[in-house]
């Protein structure tokens, strides 16, 4: 059973990048899989959830019902009603399938997170997904490309991350307590790459935060869990390094010590008049959103409508009854990070990888996939459940025996 899970967790970390098209609209794959199984696996697996599984999973029905809602009243019972219902039912059908698989494997999230940067970059050319290829035509580019259009943010990115992620998940799995340092140099040196070959500061920033977690769970751990107890100081004084870092690459770039190419790229896209200094509501457009949260509270529908951040547009949608799940969701997050990243030790940079890029893409970026936020919601949720962690542990640790006579015992206890 457990390697069966651990198949179908590559193969749905792969389908959650995935999109396929339909009558109405692209859908990804593992929506289509979850649809299936989330109502199965919710009924077998009722009285297994905890309060807090039980609480997302109730914060996700409220959200649906407040866009069927949103929806009918403004389009009544008709398709694009059922197309704005099935994406936020398909949260809660892909969070019950990682809880439920989560549970009974969880080391099986190394596996997830590695399908899913595969999938990241095998959709960059197949099954792509429908709103980025909506994107690329709108800035003129030819139809079902995406290439060029997606240079900066999603092709090299994401093709750097998989030579991260997959190159430390096959050291971690041959070599059990060494190469950290090496994937936290790896990690390093994939940010300049990216940045010097015209990756966004974002992405930068991301491998930087990354490679100083693998650094930490290395060589310091006691510093590294110190760190993240106090993530909130430290993620301002890693924006102020950040902020000087870039001042010195702006001023090499002008100066022209970078290259004539550099210099024409900087022109480009880090000059004044192209919002550099963007702050994160302008970016998300939350000012817009609270003027029209004032005017409907309850939400507009309408799935025209587009923010450029999960948040901001779930909540010009569906207006509060929106607002109680992306607390919680943010909230287990975060917590996650503060209390129960160290805990995952060499691993914990891929876990790092992933929360960090979520709650990013929640605030700010219309490229997050639904399929990754429910991972992370979950993940973070089960990591405080009775038994998570400790099935977590005799995973990792002890030889294979070991692991096998404790792991009985402790699904016998927490099944």
């Amino acid at each position: 059973m457990q390697k069966l899970i651990t198949v179908l967790a590559l193969f749905f970390g792969v389908a959650s990048n995935l999109h396929v098209s339909t009558g109405v609209g692209y859908v990804g794959m593992f929506d289509l899989v979850s649809y299936v199984l989330g109502p199965v696996l919710y009924v077998r697996s009722f009285g297994r959830f905890s309060k807090k599984e039980q609480t997302g999973l109730l914060l996700i029905v409220l959200w649906v019902f407040g866009s069927f809602l949103n929806n009918f009243s403004v389009y009544g019972m008709g398709t694009v009603t059922l197309k704005a219902t099935g994406i936020t039912a398909s949260m809660w059908c892909m969070s019950v399938v990682w809880l439920v698989m989560l549970r009974a494997a969880p080391h099986a999230f190394i596996y997830i997170i590695l399908g899913m940067y595969i999938g990241n970059v095998v959709g960059l050319y197949v099954f792509q997904n429908g709103a980025l290829l909506g994107f690329a035509e709108q800035a003129g580019y030819s139809a079902g490309y995406m290439g060029e259009f997606l240079q900066e943010k999603q092709v090299l990115p994401n093709w750097l991350w998989l030579v991260c992620v997959g190159g430390g998940t096959i050291l971690y799995l041959l070599i059990k307590r060494s190469a950290g340092f090496l994937v936290g140099t790896v990690f390093l040196v994939t940010a300049f790459i990216g940045l010097f070959n015209g990756g966004s500061r974002l992405t930068f920033g991301i491998n930087m935060l990354v490679a100083l977690l693998a650094y930490g769970m290395a060589g310091f751990k006691q510093l590294a869990r110190f760190v993240l107890n106090n993530l909130v100081v430290f993620v301002i004084l890693f924006a102020i390094v950040v902020r000087l870092l870039f001042m010195g690459y702006s001023y090499l770039a002008q100066t022209g010590q970078l290259g004539e190419g550099e210099l024409e790229k900087y022109e480009q896209q880090f000059s004044e008049d192209t919002g550099v200094a963007d702050s994160l509501s302008e970016r998300g457009g939350y000012e817009q959103t609270w003027n029209d949260f004032k005017t409907k509270p309850f939400g507009h529908g309408g799935v025209g409508a587009i923010r450029h951040s999960a948040i901001s547009d779930s909540v010009y949608k569906e207006g509060l009854f929106a607002i109680p799940f992306w607390s919680y969701f943010m909230w287990v997050l975060i917590r996650f990070l503060r209390r129960h990243l160290y805990r995952f030790d060499r691993w914990a940079p891929f876990l790092g990888l992933v929360f960090i890029s979520v709650i990013w893409n929640a605030l700010a970026s219309p490229f997050g996939g639904r399929g990754t936020y429910c991972f992370a919601g979950c993940f973070a949720i089960l990591s405080e459940t009775p038994g998570f962690l400790e099935r977590w542990a005799w995973y990792e640790g002890g030889k294979r025996s070991e692991r096998r006579a404790g792991r009985a015992v402790i699904y016998r206890r927490y099944r």
